[in-house]
């Protein structure tokens, strides 16, 4: 499946734009969440220099200059709708803890330091897991709890998926179909299962938070805005 939202204009605009119009999009209308968009792009078929041509771009554009405060909360922000939105109990992608949670922490490092760090442009979520633990920007045991997490939440939205044919997202209710979706883990049932989940999703999105609070603070997001969303580590936060 290919969100094809996440095109220059989004929904509104054609579903294929000229290469220049493209760049004038992201040159002078894109938002922050565009970077994101183009951290895991890459060209699969046609013109082999208009690949290129592109490619030189992406890196430019998404790597090219340090992430910005404003940059950081917007992203900030539209993480915590998103959550507000989609992270329901059970839910392995978009769940705290979940996926993306994992996937945001890797990217939001990336978009800060690549421009430091070369190698932190890998477009896959583990090789770049790897580069920024080679690199000093986490830690032994962060980069372990996620790297293991990551293939975790990974294996189990595919078990779901495969199980049903359909994109599942969210672990089932019904205790015979979780029982089903253990087995398939390897585990001998569904509350070893929901209890390694747990385990899992409480230890990413812990990481997750210091992380974001940490960068957020390095590069300057002000204390309102962390506190506002509930990711400023240390911080009493009023439920």
């Amino acid at each position: 499946r290919v969100d094809l939202r996440l095109r220059p204009y989004g929904s509104t605009a054609p579903l294929i734009l000229p290469f220049d119009a493209a760049i004038a999009y992201y040159e002078s209308q894109s938002e922050p969440s565009d970077k994101l968009a183009l951290i895991k792009a890459r060209s699969v078929a046609g013109d082999e220099e208009l690949g290129r041509k592109f490619e030189a771009f992406r890196k430019s554009f998404v790597f090219g200059s340090p992430l910005e405060p404003e940059e950081l909360a917007w992203l900030l922000r539209l993480k915590a709708r998103t959550e507000s939105a989609f992270a329901i109990e059970g839910a392995v992608k978009y769940g705290l803890g979940g996926i993306r949670d994992v996937e945001m922490t890797v990217q939001f490092l990336q978009l800060a330091f690549a421009p430091n760090f070369p190698n932190l442009t890998a477009r896959d979520t583990l090789t770049a897991l790897k580069n920024l633990h080679d690199n000093g920007l986490l830690s032994d045991n962060e980069f372990l709890a996620l790297r293991d997490g990551y293939s975790f939440l990974r294996r189990l939205e595919h078990m779901l998926q495969i199980a049903e044919d359909l994109p599942m997202q969210s672990l089932p209710e019904d205790k015979r179909e979780l029982d089903r979706l253990a087995r398939c883990m390897g585990l001998p049932a569904g509350d070893v299962l929901l209890e390694k989940f747990e385990q899992v999703t409480k230890q990413v999105r812990q990481i997750y938070e210091a992380v974001a609070s940490e960068l957020a603070k390095t590069i300057g997001v002000s204390d309102s805005v962390l506190v506002s969303m509930n990711i400023a580590s240390g911080l009493e936060t009023a439920e």
